[in-house]
């Protein structure tokens, strides 16, 4: 895992990243508040990544890295002031 983040004040930008392991990957970003604000996005392969320890070449495993199904998720806050996950039906569809 390598992220960078930004702190400033209550709010922590998370910028973009990946997290990779055996079992799963995900891409990750947004803001997280320790107030209100935050808004985070995640999207979440439902695959084996371990189909991919083969290939050699950095393209094709990232061309590869979101197919089949994917959970786009959105972390906000909820109205009871606790974070709310969801999914995220307004992303970005030209990622």
């Amino acid at each position: 895992m390598n992220g960078k983040f930004d702190v400033r004040g209550q709010k922590i930008t998370i910028n973009p990243m990946q997290i990779n392991s055996s079992l799963l990957n995900m891409d990750i970003a947004g803001v997280y508040s320790m107030s209100t604000g935050t808004n985070i996005t995640l999207d979440v392969p439902l695959r084996n990544p371990k189909k991919d320890a083969e290939i050699t070449d950095k393209n094709e495993k990232r061309a590869r890295r979101m197919k089949g199904i994917v959970l786009h998720l959105l972390a906000t806050d909820g109205e009871d002031g606790k974070i709310k996950i969801k999914l995220n039906r307004n992303r970005d569809k030209t990622k």
